[in-house]
């Protein structure tokens, strides 16, 4: 045998050595792996996604070592997270989010889907509400603390941290609603008080940016428009994150989107009910802010569903003027009214607005006009 045949031959050797001595290893981090996370789900403290300074060292290595086929592998990961989604397996479907947004952590819809899974699948799994608090915790923690550190100002990361706050935590529909809002009330006292005032300086300013990630020139801008909001509350926190989508949005439809959940934070705010949080009553000072987000909405995108939503507002704040006896800002309301009916419709006198029984329907709609009935020739 040649010496060149006989270097070739311990190459290959050493290759084959090395790579079993490599897949002993990685098998080896994958027992161990395994049995921590079992150890985390008995505890209840399983599915919390690394830090994205702090991804697993296994992982850290194929990332280094895919380079440019990094994207390859994540589609492939999306692959197989689509399957465990229709089998149901979101346990196993944390990890492998975790993974995809470490291989890509710039794709927003990864960071999303991570925290629909925790937020949505898995809490409802959960019997007890401090568990469902938990892992309800666990997905807006990574939108709010990991997602947006990737990708500050991204409009549509910003558009579903809102959404959480506000239908998650402020909605009805799930029945750990209370506990949530509890739980927010409790982590966010020793920030910003009993009243729920955002912190004018001090640590607790300081806080409130470092563990809520609440800018202080940004709550200045909206309480300007809207006055001082109670922070404790899910429905200031969705009205932030989703002005922040707002603020940043590119396209027209994105910025749409989140103009429209801000509306639906103020409509919160405006009709609190505080049995619900047994928190603060109704906020009618955000009034004026919802109107102009309203006509904002219906100047960009002029539809039946924007007018009628607008709509209603206005005459809300029309018969609220009258009971006051601000006949200027009543008669103004009424004006907007008539510029925003739609064409062959018929705006009802004012003093027939006013009265307490008119139905809240369309009433800027088009209506049929009466005919003659139609004669034989």
């Amino acid at each position: 045998m040649e010496t060149s045949d006989i270097i070739r031959s311990v190459r290959r050797l050493a290759g084959s050595a090395s790579a079993v001595v490599s897949l002993a290893a990685l098998l080896a981090f994958a027992s161990v792996q395994n049995r921590a996370l079992a150890d985390r789900r008995r505890t209840g403290g399983a599915g919390i996604a690394p830090r994205p300074s702090d991804p697993p060292p296994a992982l850290a290595f194929v990332v280094v070592g895919l380079g440019a086929f990094r994207g390859l592998a994540a589609e492939a990961l999306w692959l197989r997270a689509d399957r465990l989604q229709w089998e149901g397996r979101y346990f196993e479907l944390v990890q492998l989010s975790s993974w995809i947004t470490s291989l890509d952590p710039y794709a927003a819809d990864a960071w999303v889907y991570n925290a629909w899974n925790l937020s949505y699948n898995i809490s409802a799994m959960m019997l007890r509400p401090e568990d469902r608090v938990r892992w309800v915790w666990h997905g807006l923690r990574l939108l709010r603390d990991d997602a947006l550190a990737w990708n500050p100002g991204d409009a549509q990361l910003c558009r579903e941290l809102a959404w959480l706050y506000l239908h998650k935590i402020g909605g009805t529909l799930d029945e750990a609603a209370p506990a949530y809002r509890q739980f927010l009330a409790t982590e966010t006292a020793p920030v910003f008080g009993p009243a729920g005032a955002f912190p004018s300086a001090g640590s607790a300013r300081d806080a409130a940016s470092a563990v809520f990630k609440l800018d202080a020139s940004r709550v200045a801008v909206i309480e300007a428009q809207t006055g001082p909001l109670d922070w404790r509350t899910p429905e200031s926190h969705a009205l932030y994150w989703a002005w922040s989508g707002m603020t940043h949005a590119v396209d027209p439809t994105e910025r749409f989107k989140c103009r429209r959940l801000a509306c639906h934070a103020l409509m919160a705010l405006y009709g609190r009910d505080p049995t619900l949080s047994g928190l603060a009553a109704p906020n009618p000072a955000v009034l004026p802010a919802l109107l102009h987000l309203l006509e904002q909405q219906y100047v960009d995108f002029p539809s039946s569903t924007t007018r009628r939503l607008y709509g209603f507002h206005l005459l809300h704040a029309l018969r609220k003027a009258a009971d006051a006896g601000d006949t200027a800002q009543r008669d103004q309301f009424y004006e907007r009214l008539l510029m925003i009916a739609a064409k062959g419709s018929t705006l009802p006198p004012l003093d027939t607005l006013v009265q307490p029984d008119f139905p809240f329907d369309d009433f800027l709609a088009p209506q049929q006009k009466n005919r003659e009935p139609d004669t034989p020739p």
